[in-house]
């Protein structure tokens, strides 16, 4: 499956826009495709740099090679940029499980002291200031100092602008404060070394931004809260972010929501925090046409990361639900994602993923609901899931890794998908796991740890695992070792294998019962501790015939109720013993207890197909 690049640099629109300067376009800035769409490159037109409007970094020392069309460091030479390439710097992340965020106490406390503070009145068209450390110009306040400021009242279009010393911290308390502004970001964090917004308890706050901005070339601001370092939401209190130009809520830095009642309807990006987004003990809400949540520093394994632990979120977005570029963690809370227009939406050229990241993903303890129309949950290297409540609906692939994915435990329910799990070595460890897949429900392949393609293998330890496939049940392109837990597959695919491996299966524990067409003629190895049956029949079964196996002296080994038509039947029990026949009844009546098709006790009244003894 490919994994697509999102914002790749337009060589097209990059020429163009270099077209413009020499050209002696109007104006100052350019931030217009040929196209007529917005682009992520702008030119500064009166210094000639070309400037990342997602990065808001320049490009610095940025020339063409005419001949061949490259983007060339002009200080080293190096080539940084192919037509029709693009790549982007390999690291290593340190272990997902490694990730603590750090929270102080500025991060957590929305008090203030209110002898201390400042006021910043809005009065629609004009800034009322009183305190010290803040100056009014026009429409806009600027804060140059450290301290308390609260905000109250309308501002119909002007802007608060933090631009302290960098070892400034700067608190802002929102109560009741409606801003607008149609010229750039309303509120715009220029320099500090840290913002704290605080909501206050009550307060009901908006920020709304216009649908273009007059760029900055030092610090180019591209969303409707804009911080240059870190930042800090934390409070009690409402607020509704509609951001028209492009991203919601954003820091270069670090971006910490640790409370309040928080809405963005973006044009891009909701929430963006490059070196990391921390969400704890917050009610958030997301609509955006970008991704929903996003951290996108590719320059150290030590950012990049999403944290979300204790929170109610609920995200809408048109590309990824949450982006990391590193690692993942969910620790608790109820997260609600539909990406991509969910999982009845068409195909895409771009990424519309639930949840995303680039190294490791770790989920825990979190009550999780994702409608996407790519992956449901993926990432590139180790995905663990521990514990939690998951429902899953997708047109891909609902659980994917390139690498592995450990499942622990937890409740899994894959109600729609292509494939339910996907990566190159999947451990199941205990968990109850749903799938419901129009493919493979289980499909092992890819690359393991060490890049290759070998020692591939799905591993089943324990756990309850249930898997209706329209192709094969399991697929292992692989191994299979199953040393406990309960297996149940029925597939239905007229091509289809309910177990289907290359490399060989072991089971050495647990109980296995699979139903499917079974073209193949494949064999449990000689070395499985545990004893298998599996029957070939002579025409198609119908759903709902009844399979049942019970031992010379009566003793049920396994009354099943096929979901699909089947024409191959494969049990492992440790029921099964050596020297022991069997008898293969077909048909029937069932009553009692079921669960998946099992029934436990209550047979009666079917036809004897044949009998085996295991030798």
């Amino acid at each position: 499956m490919n994994i697509h690049r999102k914002y790749v640099l337009s060589l097209l629109t990059f020429v163009l826009a270099i077209c413009l300067v020499f050209s002696g376009c109007s104006g100052n800035k350019t931030n217009t495709s040929s196209d007529g769409t917005s682009s992520r490159y702008i030119i500064d037109h009166e210094t000639g740099q070309v400037i990342d409007t997602e990065t808001g970094e320049v490009v610095s020392n940025a020339i063409i090679d005419s001949s061949t069309g490259n983007i060339i460091d002009a200080s080293t030479g190096e080539v940084i940029y192919t037509p029709g390439q693009e790549s982007k710097p390999s690291i290593e992340s340190k272990a997902v499980s490694d990730i603590v965020v750090e929270y102080d106490s500025s991060d957590e406390a929305a008090s203030w002291d209110t002898a201390e503070q400042n006021h910043i009145t809005l009065n629609g068209g004009s800034i009322e200031f009183s305190g010290e450390g803040a100056s009014v110009a026009g429409n806009i306040v600027t804060i140059t100092k450290t301290g308390t400021y609260l905000v109250s009242g309308k501002l119909n279009d002007g802007q608060i602008v933090v631009d302290t010393a960098e070892s400034d911290n700067v608190q802002l308390v929102l109560n009741n404060a409606d801003i607008s502004c149609s010229f750039s970001a309303p509120i715009n964090i220029k320099n500090a070394s840290k913002t704290v917004i605080v909501l206050a308890n009550g307060s009901n706050n908006k920020v709304t931004d216009g649908n273009s901005y007059n760029f900055d070339p030092a610090g180019v601001p591209n969303a409707a809260i804009f911080s240059k370092s870190n930042l800090t939401i934390n409070g009690s209190g409402k607020l509704l972010v509609n951001a028209n130009y492009r991203n919601g809520i954003e820091s270069r830095d670090e971006l910490k929501i640790t409370g309040g009642n928080i809405t963005v309807n973006s044009a891009n990006h909701g929430l963006r925090g490059k070196d990391c987004v921390a969400i704890k003990n917050a009610d958030v809400t997301i609509n955006s046409k970008g991704d929903g949540i996003q951290s996108d520093n590719e320059k150290s394994s030590e950012k990049g990361y999403v944290v979300i632990e204790g929170n109610n979120i609920r995200i809408t977005s048109a590309e990824d639900g949450i982006q990391a570029q590193t690692s993942l963690a969910i620790k608790g809370g109820n997260l609600t994602i539909v990406s991509g227009g969910g999982s009845s939406a068409s195909p895409s050229d771009i990424s519309t993923k639930g949840i995303k990241a680039e190294v490791d993903i770790i989920i825990e303890n979190a009550t999780i609901n994702v409608d996407s129309s790519d992956d449901a949950i993926h990432c590139n290297s180790t995905l663990s899931i521990n514990s939690g409540n998951l429902q899953l609906a997708t047109a891909d692939d609902a659980i994917h890794s390139n690498v592995s994915i450990d499942i622990n435990g937890g409740n899994i329910n894959i109600t729609k998908s292509h494939e339910g799990l996907e990566g190159a070595v999947i451990t199941i460890n205990g968990g109850n796991i749903r799938i419901q897949s129009e493919n493979d429900g289980i499909n092992v392949s890819g690359q393991n740890l060490n890049g290759n393609v070998k020692n591939r293998t799905l591993i089943i330890n324990d756990g309850y695992l249930y898997i209706n496939a329209g192709d094969d049940g399991i697929d292992s392109n692989g191994t299979i070792n199953i040393a406990g837990g309960t297996v149940i597959v029925n597939s239905y695919g007229t091509e289809s294998e309910a177990i289907d491996y290359s490399e060989g299966l072991k089971i050495t524990g647990g109980f296995v019962v699979a139903a499917g067409y079974d073209t193949k003629s494949h064999k449990v190895e000689t070395g499985s501790d545990q004893y298998s049956i599996r029957i070939k029949l002579p025409k198609l079964m119908t759903a709902g015939t009844v399979v049942h196996i019970e031992s010379t002296n009566k003793e049920e080994i396994v009354t099943f109720v096929p979901a699909n038509n089947f024409k191959s039947f494969f049990i492992s029990s440790p029921k099964l013993k050596k020297g022991v026949t069997y008898s293969i009844y077909l048909d029937g009546k069932v009553s009692g207890n079921s669960q998946d098709g099992l029934y436990s006790g209550g047979y009666s009244g079917g036809t004897k197909y044949t009998q085996i003894t295991i030798e």
